[in-house]
């Protein structure tokens, strides 16, 4: 529990100070813009509030404050007689051109910003009327520095790191919770049900490792095919030849799908498998059900299916995940029975275990093939030349065997007179 609450709250921390980093640079400069906006604003309200024409010393106070505040202010009227000017403001007499000066100002004032030692610096330009004479009010903020960059933007960096902490601090107490249970729970675990479960985890995670690098090998060749083909179709004129190249990258897209929906089935089986519902099953009645269920496609390819199936063959396990095996059990049997061939499905009850066969006929599998057959992706040279059209990617038996290895049971292959048989045993419900 130590050791994982260490981890976890060095991940906090690294995700309190990416997050600190990510919100300060992308809001601080927005933020900056906010208050200056506010002190302008701020500061045009004030001004519209004076008697511009009899400027007394209270307004020269409050046009003083604003500028320690790091404003200039210039007010003139429409003969463009300066009522008030920020003195060594630094404004140019051709600060304004006399054409469209007055264009310039607006009634409803809006802040602008341009750049200026390398923070943006705010303007406004309003138009303040007061009785029938108009006069104009130009707002600057003096050149921003870094100490009025840092005297806005830290109390905001504070308020920020306040909250990352703050959400770091909820981060490890929801850690410390779930942890807390977690060890509360395996603490009520018997040994054998911790060395059970740890195996079942190291399985896992190399399953997981497995799969990744056989679906990276795996999707290289379609993917590169496509590339290749995508590159002709540039060169090619005629539309025939166009056609086949367009085939077939469809064929390859065609695989990748196959391979992807399959890629999530296998996903499934191993991230969900460790909280598997164990409840009493009747495999007769699973049995007698995926039999059911394949009579349409058997009819269709003309394949005659027999069924064997003995009484009393309980188990405690997951339906979902053992007719799953079972089912690619069968799907693969349907693709390698010749047409008008048969295939055997039988139930048997053995001492302390169920025994579940699927035999089709058709060609047998070499020797040196029968183990690594069950790795996902696997095709002997036959099945290569014989299926390479379709979108199959070789994981139906691979997710096949995980399920029943999570049942405590053990699957096999054998090649028998004019066919082969897969098999696989799970404990009876009595001994498991």
């Amino acid at each position: 529990m130590n050791r994982k609450m260490l981890v976890a709250g060095w991940c906090m921390l690294a995700l309190s100070i990416c997050l600190l980093t990510f919100l300060f640079v992308s809001l601080a400069p927005r933020y900056y813009r906010y208050k200056k906006n506010q002190t302008l604003m701020r500061a045009y309200r004030d001004v519209k509030a004076l008697d511009l024409p009899d400027l007394d010393e209270e307004a020269y106070d409050i046009l003083t404050a604003y500028e320690s505040e790091n404003l200039m202010f210039i007010i003139q009227d429409e003969e463009r007689n300066h009522l008030y000017k920020t003195q060594g403001s630094g404004f140019k007499s051709q600060w304004e051109t006399p054409e469209n000066w007055q264009e310039l100002y607006s009634d409803d004032p809006e802040i602008f910003f341009q750049p200026g030692n390398g923070l943006r610096l705010a303007k406004l330009r309003g138009i303040v009327t007061q009785g029938t004479l108009k006069y104009y009010v130009y707002v600057k903020e003096r050149r921003s520095s870094i100490s009025d960059y840092n005297e806005i933007v830290v109390p905001f960096l504070g308020m920020l790191g306040a909250g990352c902490v703050l959400m770091s601090g909820i981060g490890l107490w929801i850690c410390y919770r779930r942890f807390g249970v977690q060890v509360k729970h395996e603490a009520t675990l018997s040994k054998d049900q911790q060395v059970k479960q740890k195996l079942r985890s190291e399985r896992m995670e190399r399953l997981q490792k497995e799969f990744v690098t056989r679906m990276t090998h795996e999707l290289k060749t379609p993917l590169a095919v496509i590339s290749s083909q995508v590159e002709m179709l540039e060169y090619v004129s005629e539309s025939e030849q166009k056609k086949q190249y367009i085939d077939s990258v469809k064929e390859e897209v065609k695989r990748i799908s196959g391979m992807v929906g399959n890629m999530l089935d296998i996903s499934v089986v191993e991230h969900q498998m460790e909280h598997m519902r164990q409840n009493h099953l009747d495999m007769r009645e699973i049995m007698e059900y995926t039999a059911m269920k394949y009579e349409g496609i058997m009819s269709k390819k003309q394949v005659c299916l027999e069924t064997f199936f003995d009484e009393g063959c309980f188990v405690r396990g997951d339906r979902e995940y053992i007719e799953q095996a079972l089912n690619n059990f069968m799907m693969n049997a349907l693709e390698h029975t010749p047409m008008r061939g048969s295939i055997r499905m039988t139930l048997k009850k053995l001492k302390c275990a169920v025994r579940v066969t699927v035999y089709n006929e058709g060609s047998q599998i070499p020797p040196k093939d029968q183990e690594r057959l069950w790795d996902g992706y696997y095709r002997n040279d036959q099945e290569q030349s014989e299926h390479s059209s379709t979108p199959h990617a070789g994981l139906g038996l691979s997710i096949a065997r995980n399920a029943v290895w999570m049942h405590g049971g053990i699957c096999g292959v054998e090649n028998l007179e004019q066919g082969v048989e897969f098999w696989f045993e799970i404990p009876e419900e009595s001994c498991a």
